[in-house]
């Protein structure tokens, strides 16, 4: 596996220079760490994790990326993604992050080889053509039972789906302010359901073939741009209400622009805009 000639930019954690490089995926920010050449005990990953974590929370971003080989053979390459949040915690994975990791990986190093990130779920592809890159989001878990919560004199329907990224949906109403008062609610007082936090979303349905779609999500404790696991349980969501067909190519529409779901091979895949840019961390 080779390389590219641009340099990215590096920065010095726990002995080690790591490059690293910042991504927009529709309005998702990222910072990405390319760790593919690198080789740490645990005792090394702990101080290089932690030293993330500690300036994470005061640069514009939603989450940093660390990019870490797990193994590698003749014809592919599979690497673990970790989603390091601002709150100091390790989400479960991040759909739009994996985008921009796709796109990251394809344009920077030389090789015929597939690339597949690991997950709980176990090795998710990759679609690369023509500088647009699709990703295998895997299979949503929609949950049978409804979630009641009530709030400010009123109770709110929402449904639970497991995307990797735990999930609550509702159909009730579609407003950040209410949606954000309602995520910072949740969190604090479902712990006991939801140890590790939860992500919140509000669905609207616009036609056949599109949805609007807002994420509070955990570990930021903010709505971002947008979020592709809580796009693909929104999804989910429209289609067991049959707003939308799983045969279709759906148009999630989210703050930052537009994202695209379709199904292949009884699976989901995920694609949307990413855009990279080098500044320098003081």
């Amino acid at each position: 596996m080779t390389k590219k000639q641009e340099q990215l930019s590096s920065l010095l954690l726990s002995n080690y220079e790591i490059h690293y490089i910042f991504a927009d995926a529709c309005g998702n920010k990222f910072l990405i760490f390319d760790c593919l050449s690198h080789s740490f005990d645990l005792e090394e990953w702990k101080a290089i994790r932690q030293a993330i974590w500690e300036f994470l929370p005061t640069i514009d971003v939603d989450d940093a990326l660390v990019l870490r080989k797990i193994e590698e053979d003749d014809q592919s390459i599979k690497i673990k993604m970790h989603v390091l949040e601002p709150d100091g915690t390790e989400a479960d994975f991040c759909g739009n992050g994996a985008r921009a990791v796709g796109v990251f990986l394809y344009e920077n190093y030389a090789t015929e080889k597939n690339f597949f990130l690991i997950s709980r779920q176990g090795n998710h592809g990759f679609i690369y053509q023509q500088d647009e890159c699709f990703f295998e989001m895997g299979k949503p878990i929609l949950h049978a039972e409804d979630f009641i919560f009530h709030f400010q004199n009123e109770s709110y329907n929402l449904k639970f789906v497991d995307c990797i990224e735990p999930h609550l949906v509702t159909t009730d109403f579609f407003d950040a302010d209410l949606l954000t008062a309602l995520g910072h609610e949740i969190n604090r007082r479902w712990k006991r359901k939801f140890p590790k936090g939860v992500n919140v979303n509000c669905l609207q349905n616009v036609n056949a073939e599109t949805l609007k779609v807002l994420t509070f999500e955990r570990g930021v404790y903010k709505i971002t741009g947008s979020c592709g696991t809580g796009s693909l349980s929104c999804t989910t969501i429209a289609i067991a209400k049959e707003y939308v067909s799983s045969e279709s190519k759906i148009t999630i529409r989210v703050l930052g622009g537009e994202l695209k779901i379709f199904r292949l091979n009884h699976t989901f895949w995920l694609g949307g805009p990413v855009e990279f840019s080098q500044k320098e961390l003081s």
